[in-house]
């Protein structure tokens, strides 16, 4: 009996000591929850400064985008007269429901780069930059936390704070340059607090890109083959590791990035947003 009972003492004991293990295994330590959370915001800021790149050309990485036109009282008031004098049935009910107010209508717009004009839209480029600014201050107050130069996050600010100074003024030329330069602080970041290599070189790479398409407004064509060309160098590190998950998008991303390069020397603005459309779409499938 007093065998029996030591042995399920053992029991529980080994029981005990098993979840101890696996709750400390589970339980993470500040340092790796902040640099997650990091990592989080990294990839915020990629997508949130692309896009607001991509807006001020209309360039979409969908095939559609969402457009909006205001309605107002007064084009409803004439499209309710051409309905009754065309004795329609049932079309008040969407003017009752509207009566007094502007109707925000939304379509779906082809995101292709042919049919979309270059022109800013400067309010909705205004707004998205004063976004960031706002999500910006968090983010800065988790790097100063990291062992990352307290430099390259002061610069940051210093460079957001130019950028809303040219974007009030719409100057596209500028504001565009200094939203590719923001990007380039994301791999500094990722650098002190991702240990995934690939992500870090991905980062590097679209900062290239980011370059090169900002000086497309400008017709710096020199500078574009430049940029283009570091992007190829910071690029060659993932080549060079292909893995079987993402070898298809790597070599693609590879040949659109030759065919960017090879395109500059035609000078023509909208081959080569086409082109930076294409390479954008396929270094963002790549797995990291």
């Amino acid at each position: 009996m007093q065998q029996k009972s030591i042995q399920i003492l053992k029991f529980f004991f080994f029981l005990l000591l098993a979840f101890m293990l696996l709750t400390g295994c589970s339980q993470k330590t500040e340092e790796e929850l902040l640099a997650e959370k990091i990592e989080e915001e990294i990839e915020f800021l990629d997508s949130y400064l692309i896009s607001s790149l991509n807006q001020m050309n209309h360039i979409s990485l969908q095939n559609y985008q969402m457009k909006a036109q205001e309605i107002t009282d007064s084009a409803k008031q004439k499209k309710t007269s051409s309905d009754s004098s065309g004795g329609g049935e049932g079309q008040s009910s969407e003017n009752e429901t509207n009566k007094n107010n502007t109707t925000i209508h939304y379509s779906a717009q082809p995101g292709d780069v042919l049919v979309n004009d270059q022109n800013t839209n400067w309010e909705s480029t205004k707004i998205e930059i004063e976004r960031l600014y706002s999500s910006w201050s968090s983010i800065m107050m988790d790097l100063y936390q990291t062992n990352i130069d307290k430099n390259e996050i002061s610069n940051f600010n210093q460079d957001l704070d130019q950028l809303i100074a040219y974007a009030k003024s719409e100057d596209k030329n500028n504001t565009l340059t200094y939203l590719a330069k923001l990007y380039q602080y994301l791999p500094k970041y990722a650098e002190g607090t991702i240990q995934n290599t690939i992500k870090t070189d991905l980062l590097k790479t679209k900062a290239e890109v980011m370059n090169a398409y900002a000086k497309i407004e400008q017709d710096n064509w020199d500078g574009i083959k430049n940029d283009l060309t570091k992007a190829e160098e910071k690029f060659m590190p993932i080549v060079n590791n292909i893995t079987n998950e993402n070898h298809y998008n790597v070599n693609k991303a590879y040949v659109l990035l030759k065919e960017f390069q090879s395109s500059v020397s035609k000078m023509d603005k909208d081959l080569l947003y086409i082109k930076y459309k294409n390479l954008i779409q396929e270094l963002n499938l790549i797995e990291a």
